[in-house]
């Protein structure tokens, strides 16, 4: 005769604070021919590092992600009048708070050359809130399962099987602008951090006994 057993799905949830932003710049430069572009996006790139180092971002923080090339054509699509040369750099901001203030060094440094490419909150430390998560899901998982217990007039046994059916979180994508360094770029923008949300399944088979 075959064990009984019980097998059911539970999902736990669990929240917690970005600490951390991943920001894309790109800096790019026009030119007719293709060493003046990729001097001037040279150029414009140093500065945006330097202001960056001094709004307080670590030399580790910053990396260089693409450079490239581009040739341009005119709006009628007749010929090229020239080429694009653009670097692309990923930046760390290791304070939500301070996200703001890095971006409009940058743009004060580079003027209209900087494009924010994209820009995601992030906790850097998501295990706390997947354990959380995980724990949730296995005290779902267990409420199911003594409910059917009590209704089939058992009760459960020893854990004979657990599967995880995934844990995971979805950093923020922020939508970004192209920053203009002018007179009116001395405010910070600002960047605010909203709880990112973390979900994780357990399927889990108990053996069914007789109850007492």
């Amino acid at each position: 005769m075959s064990r009984r057993t019980v097998t059911v799905s539970g999902t736990g949830w669990a929240s917690a604070v970005p600490d951390v932003v991943r920001v894309s710049l790109q800096v790019g430069h026009d030119s007719s021919d293709v060493a003046t572009a990729l001097d001037g996006a040279a150029e414009s790139t140093a500065a945006v590092i330097s202001a960056l180092r001094s709004a307080g971002v670590d030399a580790s923080d910053v990396r260089t992600e693409t450079v490239s090339v581009n040739q341009r054509w005119d709006n009628q699509g007749n010929g090229p009048i020239g080429f694009t040369a653009s670097q692309r750099l990923g930046v760390t901001v290791r304070e939500v708070d301070g996200a703001g203030r890095v971006l409009t060094a940058a743009a004060t440094a580079a003027g209209n050359a900087l494009l924010v490419d994209s820009l995601t909150l992030e906790v850097s430390d998501p295990e706390p809130a997947l354990r959380e998560a995980r724990d949730g899901a296995f005290a779902d998982a267990r409420s199911k399962a003594e409910q059917y217990a009590g209704l089939a007039r058992v009760r459960l046994g020893d854990v004979v099987e657990i599967g995880e059916g995934g844990a995971m979180h979805s950093p923020v994508p922020v939508t970004a602008r192209r920053a203009k360094a002018d007179a009116a770029m001395t405010v910070p923008m600002p960047v605010e951090g909203a709880s990112q949300g973390f979900t994780a399944s357990v399927t889990v088979t108990w053996r069914l006994v007789d109850a007492d």
